[in-house]
């Protein structure tokens, strides 16, 4: 419904690339190597994550100082979610390919937070730093 604001609205497509197991390597926005997002502090930010890979799952999380934050969704694959379930809860999740979600997330203070992504199975995290401003 709102307007696309990239001050605060933040997408996240993950895919892969690789077509075993031993050799997959998680993608965002089609690159391995995340530049740092600088985030305004006191504003509420929207993220979208969106796995296209052909199967598997990425767990993702979002965190400051290793303590993992609180964001509230407020969609699902496209859909908005009913007031009930739009309650503040970990920023964690596990998603399959093909699901979307839609968060909303202000950071309680300044610095550097970190979401992490992880495919199923990968060598490792890729990881998005966020300073906080």
């Amino acid at each position: 419904r709102d307007a696309f604001d990239a001050a605060t609205d933040h997408v996240f497509v993950m895919g892969w690339d690789g077509f075993d197991l031993d050799s997959q390597y998680l993608l965002v926005n089609g690159d391995s190597i995340l530049p740092p997002m600088t985030w305004r502090a006191g504003s509420k930010h929207r993220i979208r994550l969106v796995v296209i890979g052909p199967g598997g799952r990425v767990d993702t999380k979002l965190a400051q100082d290793s303590v993992v934050m609180k964001w509230t969704p407020v969609a699902k694959d496209g859909a908005d979610l009913p007031d009930a379930q739009r309650i503040a809860r970990n920023a964690q999740l596990r998603m399959e390919s093909g699901e979307t979600a839609d968060f909303e997330f202000t950071p309680p203070r300044r610095g550097e937070y970190v979401m992490t992504m992880r495919l199923s199975d990968s060598k490792g995290p890729l990881t998005q730093r966020i300073i906080v401003r």
